[in-house]
Order: structure tokens, then sequence, then C-alpha cells
């Protein structure tokens, strides 16, 4: 699929990270969802402020409650990282 510029504009990897808009956490998050071709979640992700510890402790549930479909819930839960 193709890049949709968006809210996810906000957390790209070019961003400046010292503006307060990009946490160090945030960023990481941001990364591994597009190496997961989920790219188009980062914005959903930075609205619920889930930062690298946050995303490590979520579960399916969570995941869910975020509105985030079954397909890409197996393929965060199943990421190493």
């Amino acid at each position: 699929g193709g890049y949709e510029r968006g809210y996810d504009d906000l957390y790209d990897a070019d961003a400046p990270m010292g503006d307060g808009v990009v946490s160090g956490g945030t960023f990481q998050v941001a990364n591994i969802l597009r190496a997961l071709e989920l790219g188009k979640y980062v914005g959903v992700f930075a609205a619920e402020e889930i930062d690298l510890e946050a995303f490590r402790a979520l579960t399916d549930e969570d995941l869910q409650t975020m509105g985030v479909p079954l397909g890409p819930r197996k393929k965060i839960l199943a990421a190493e990282f």
C-alpha cells in the first residue's frame, strides 16, 4: 500500500526529536509498526500515548479496545523486539 500523509507524519522518522512531539519510546513504536507493515496504525498508538514500555505490555484486549483488527493484533502480539 501507499503511504498516506496525515496524523502519523508527526511521528515520522524525519521529525525532530527535541520538540516534544516525539518521545524516544513513541518513535521506536512507530518504527516497529512500520517494520510489521502496520504503519497506518502509528496514529492510533500515538493518540493512546503508547511508548515502548507500554507497547511491550499490550494485550490482545488492549489492542481490540484501541480498534486494531484481528490480523494486525496477531502480528503485533507475535512480534519479537
